[in-house]
């Protein structure tokens, strides 16, 4: 068992690292305008720059820092999940909320991870050498009660919705993360302007986010269907594809 294990966890591993190659570029993009434009900068002009670099320096773009993140966090985030469902099916032992939490942690401590070296790429100069100062306390508690929050809306409001409107539970779990943003993308914004406004009021750094609220909104919106429609799918894909690729590879290897 124990080595059929370890080869799942393997095709776990890179059925992940596959899947988050796929999603991020998008992701990044979609994450780079909108922490540049909490810093004063143009958000569509910014995704429209930057999803026009993809195509004309994808070397460029893949090498990037901030790419290299985004990729981290999906990649991490699809390989706990898969793994932990592999661990389940080869144990028999159902993991149930422990297996949800563990996810959660890992994505939200990447992603967390993730904001704060976005912060100090594109948010505000104003630090000595040309970067921003040090992302503060305050800013990664505020990401974490985002992400928190977020959760909350993915983990618990599908099955209402799904029992109040009558729909299929996958546009229900489609729909909560996008509502959730309404109520999520003004601590986002709060936990960048924490760093590109030091000793700026909070009603000023409130204050500061009205202008584009809601176009930020509607991006992080359209952000989300990259990781949970694509990078679902195409995660699936290729797990179930997975076993009769090694069988082949088998019979290859011994012909």
């Amino acid at each position: 068992m124990g080595g059929e294990l370890a080869i799942k966890l393997a095709v776990d591993a890179g059925s992940a690292g596959l899947t988050a190659l796929a999603v991020a570029p998008l992701i990044a993009a979609f994450d780079e305008a909108i922490t540049k434009s909490a810093s004063g900068g143009s958000l569509w002009g910014s995704l429209g720059g930057r999803l026009n670099s993809i195509v004309s320096q994808p070397a460029e773009f893949f090498g990037s820092v901030a790419f290299i993140w985004m990729w981290i966090v999906y990649a991490a985030t699809y390989a706990t999940s898969n793994s932990l469902k592999s661990i389940e099916a080869s144990t028999g032992v159902k993991l149930g909320f422990l297996s949800t939490f563990c996810v959660t942690i890992v994505n939200m401590s990447c992603g967390i991870a993730k904001d704060a070296a976005y912060a100090k790429l594109f948010g505000s100069k104003s630090g000595k050498d040309g970067m921003t100062v040090s992302t503060p306390p305050a800013a990664y508690f505020t990401w974490f009660l985002r992400d928190l929050l977020a959760f909350t809306f993915i983990l618990t409001l599908p099955p209402i919705i799904k029992e109040l409107f009558g729909m299929p539970e996958d546009l229900a779990k489609f729909t909560t993360p996008v509502l959730a943003q309404y109520f999520t993308t003004p601590l986002h914004l709060l936990g960048f302007n924490m760093c590109n406004m030091p000793g700026a009021s909070l009603g000023q750094q409130f204050a500061a986010m009205r202008p584009g609220f809601f176009s930020t909104v509607a991006a992080r919106q359209l952000r989300i269907i990259p990781p949970y429609s694509i990078g679902g799918i195409l995660n699936g894909k290729l797990l179930a594809a997975a076993p009769m690729l090694l069988s082949m590879a088998g019979k290859t290897k011994g012909a």
